[in-house]
């Protein structure tokens, strides 16, 4: 996968709160990084899991170490 592809998704307004997979292809090369990523259903905001992901995982179950993670990284996280 060509850099450019990265950088796109992450630099696309389009994609904010979006969980997808990037996967090489042959072809032309994606020019409209916007118009790929509006489809896509948004993850809720403050949500653990994507939007299409099982809840297969309460966080009550999850080890400690991964709930004071969460607690961090939701306690620096920008306000959107």
């Amino acid at each position: 996968m060509k850099p450019r592809t990265r950088l796109g998704s992450l630099l696309s307004a389009s994609a904010m709160r979006k969980t997808f997979e990037l996967i090489a292809e042959r072809g032309p090369a994606t020019e409209d990084f916007d118009a790929l990523f509006a489809p896509l259903d948004a993850d809720a905001p403050g949500a653990l899991d994507a939007v299409r992901d099982a809840p297969n995982m309460p966080l009550p179950q999850e080890p400690e170490r991964v709930r004071e993670d969460l607690r961090r990284l939701a306690a620096s996280e920008p306000a959107l």
